[in-house]
């Protein structure tokens, strides 16, 4: 994997965790809210 790939990976599932975080922290399943 070049360090591009990795950058990518690695925004993408920081993506991920920010959005079920703040999902859970708001205690809703609205995903758009949020953004």
């Amino acid at each position: 994997m070049s360090g591009a790939e990795v950058s990518v990976w690695r925004y993408l599932i920081g993506s991920v965790c920010l959005l079920l975080v703040s999902v859970s922290l708001k205690g809703s399943r609205d995903l758009i809210t949020p953004l």
